[in-house]
């Protein structure tokens, strides 16, 4: 997306530069699939961790695996649920999950991201989410299923019907992180509301708890979070590696600093100096957060 089309010195303009655009297209389909495959993974395996028995799990998975041991058609089959029989019955969905999930996801729209949630996380149409001021639910899903058949008429046919600008696929990149945040708050709200733990909050607990030096509740680091802006969010969530799915799965007692400040400033379109303004009033209001507790 930052490359220039224009010669050395600003002289004639590079020729067949439309091949980066497409190239964008397929990347960026490539990313949001993996990033609802890695998603529906780690919920999973975030009820198996956290929830203390299968009443809390989504009524909806309950009534699914339910489903499933009645078509094994054994009377004795509702007894692998006793005790901690359903973390197992989880563990085995998980791991059909992990098997099958190029096959779901293979074309990754609307409604096959709809099916998986659904399908092993009990979250139905997961895409009623996605809306923001101006853009409707229906056109979200209209504009995300286009970016991939666009994919596909490029990737399988090597040339798209229409060209491809940077705009469009600038315009895309745009609409996708849109989704990805509706889809990663709707799916936390409902494991929040299933365990009490959402999604990424062992990890904010480890993050405070190195910059304050203090120990946090889950809840008390939301509260603290609440206090930053939404740009603040972003860079501490990127400086302390809480956009990456290794620190959320595998979190350290030291979480290292993933991201320096020169590749979040051309990520967001910003000077470095403006991230580490950033960053540090954001420290700032975390570590008063502390002491006024």
């Amino acid at each position: 997306m930052s490359y220039d089309p224009v010669g050395p010195g600003g002289g004639k303009r590079i020729e067949k530069t439309e091949v980066l655009n497409k190239s964008a297209i397929v990347l960026l389909t490539a990313f949001w699939e993996a990033y609802c495959e890695d998603l529906a993974v780690e919920a999973v395996s975030h009820l198996v961790e956290f929830a203390e028995s299968a009443e809390e799990l989504p009524q909806r998975l309950r009534e699914r695996v339910a489903r499933e041991l009645r078509k094994e058609r054994d009377e004795l089959s509702v007894w692998r649920l006793a005790d901690d029989g359903w973390r197992r019955m989880l563990r085995v969905r998980l791991r059909e999950l992990q098997k099958k999930r190029n096959l779901l996801m293979n074309t990754p729209k609307s409604s096959n991201v709809d099916y998986i949630f659904d399908n092993y996380l009990g979250v139905p149409h997961v895409s009623e989410a996605w809306h923001w001021q101006g853009m409707t639910q229906e056109s979200a899903c209209k504009k995300l299923d286009r970016m991939v058949t666009l994919r596909g008429d490029i990737a399988h046919r090597g040339s798209a019907a229409k060209p491809v600008s940077r705009a469009v696929a600038r315009g895309h990149l745009k609409h996708v992180r849109r989704i990805v945040g509706k889809t990663g708050g709707a799916v936390n709200s409902v494991l929040r509301d299933s365990t009490g733990v959402g999604l990424w909050e062992p990890m904010l607990v480890r993050v405070m708890e190195r910059v304050t030096g203090d120990i946090f509740t889950a809840a008390e680091v939301n509260r603290a979070l609440d206090t930053l802006t939404t740009s603040q969010r972003e860079v501490i969530s990127l400086r302390f590696g809480l956009h990456t799915r290794s620190s959320i799965t595998h979190p350290s007692d030291k979480p290292e600093q993933l991201m320096k400040l020169d590749e979040i400033a051309s990520m967001l379109g910003v000077t470095s100096k403006r991230i580490r303004q950033i960053e540090s009033a954001a420290l700032r209001k975390l570590r008063a957060f502390q002491t006024d507790q």
